[in-house]
């Protein structure tokens, strides 16, 4: 179906077609209505309008009209959640957080991270240094499903005290011969933080930049 001229100037609204703004081609819900009613009032009668081509085109104006609330309305609530992300994370400033990763942050105070496990087991927790070297195994013994804290004194097998800095973590949880690798999770506390466009990105000390969305847990 099309809307005639004379079924616009009916209705009472006009086109200027030299005036009309650029990407303002389309009307809006109370003007497409008055045309659709202005098309009936003058249509032919010995050409009648059929009901299947004016609800089709109802149909699609329907459409279009909701896609463009959903895509503003999905805008608007990306903005919002934006907004609060940042507030929520400059809230983790002076907190400690638990981060996916899978190294720690030797200190003169040692190091400590947490491992998660799906089930109970016998957890081990290896230290690994830049090389990938194991340099100390903690045994944990048997731990129940879930969270579990680990400490590391910065010694070594051999007792020797290790430089300060960075160590691989590797977790396992299971029998000597049949051992499964969990999640490990770093420890540091937020320094600051700084905004990134979408995400917040935090300042971690000892781990540097991570993005707020590596946060599982905030003590």
């Amino acid at each position: 179906m099309s809307l005639s001229m004379d079924a616009i100037n009916s209705a009472g609204l006009s086109v200027n077609r030299s005036t009309q703004p650029a990407g303002k081609d389309d009307v809006g819900q109370d003007e497409f209505l008055k045309l659709m009613l202005a098309q009936f009032e003058n249509q032919d009668p010995m050409k009648p309008l059929e009901s299947g081509e004016f609800l089709g085109q109802l149909a699609q104006f329907s459409t279009a009209t909701g896609m463009k609330e959903l895509k503003d309305s999905f805008q608007g609530l990306v903005s919002s959640l934006g907004g609060n992300q940042g507030l929520s994370a400059a809230q983790l400033v002076g907190r400690d957080v638990l981060l996916s990763a899978s190294e720690v942050n030797l200190t003169a105070d040692g190091a400590s991270g947490v491992v998660d496990l799906p089930q109970a087991g016998e957890l081990r927790v290896h230290i690994q240094d830049a090389t990938g070297q194991t340099i100390r195994t903690l045994d944990l013994g048997r731990n129940a499903a879930g969270f579990a804290d680990f400490q590391w004194d910065g010694r070594s097998a051999a007792g020797d005290v290790m430089p300060e800095g960075r160590y691989s973590v590797v977790a396992t949880v299971g029998s000597a011969d049949r051992q499964q690798a969990v999640p490990v999770y770093a420890l540091g506390r937020v320094t600051s933080v700084a905004p990134n466009g979408g995400e917040p990105v935090l300042n971690v000390a000892g781990l540097g930049e991570v993005s707020f969305g590596a946060v599982r847990q905030i003590r």
